[in-house]
């Protein structure tokens, strides 16, 4: 009778432990199937048979990865971008002038301050810009670049100042001055930003 006892028992804790493998098997499966392929419709009993903490994970891992491949990408196309910017930046002192066609000068010129930079010449191996009043072409001049970045007597763009300041008593004095000079001719290269024709 002991012994009857004794199998029965057994046999059920092998029945229970049997059960329970191949339950955890079975989910198993399922959880190793989702590395291979994606859930859809024809696999929706799979995605089903997930616990709940199973599709978190796979929900997170997920995530995780388009994370992951979102930043190599990003990383990818800053890289490129770097490459662009170093290759047009190196030794292209025009591009750098030509983004900024407007200056403002810290002093007066013949009693202006803002000017436009209307040609860009090469002479002997230095590059030269002819900025050109906006208020009056007589009052004309040519910087270099040095002069026009480095001296700190020029601001890119036009800074707005009051009239006073802007249009000087010098300028009227010149004006009076250099009345009979005739305007001397402002020759305007092609690739000008302000050539029309």
């Amino acid at each position: 009778m002991f012994l009857k006892i004794v199998i029965i028992f057994l046999f059920i804790i092998i029945f229970f432990n049997f059960r329970n493998f191949l339950k955890l098997n079975r989910k198993q499966k399922v959880f190793n199937s989702k590395k291979i392929t994606t859930f859809n419709k024809k696999n929706l009993n799979n995605w089903m048979n997930l616990t709940k903490k199973e599709r978190y994970n796979l929900t997170k891992q997920d995530s995780l990865n388009y994370m992951d491949k979102r930043k190599l990408l990003l990383d990818e196309i800053r890289n490129e971008y770097k490459k662009i910017s170093r290759k047009n930046s190196e030794g292209n002192i025009k591009k750098k002038i030509i983004m900024e066609n407007y200056w403002t000068s810290n002093k007066s010129i013949n009693g202006l301050r803002h000017f436009v930079l209307v040609n860009e010449t090469k002479e002997k191996g230095n590059i030269s810009f002819l900025m050109v009043s906006v208020l009056d072409s007589e009052i004309n001049l040519k910087t270099t670049y040095e002069e026009l970045i480095n001296s700190g007597n020029w601001q890119k763009g036009w800074i707005n100042l009051s009239k006073h300041q802007s249009i000087t008593e010098e300028y009227v004095n010149y004006k009076s001055i250099n009345k009979e000079k005739g305007i001397d001719e402002i020759f305007i290269n092609e690739d000008s930003l302000f050539n029309i024709s």
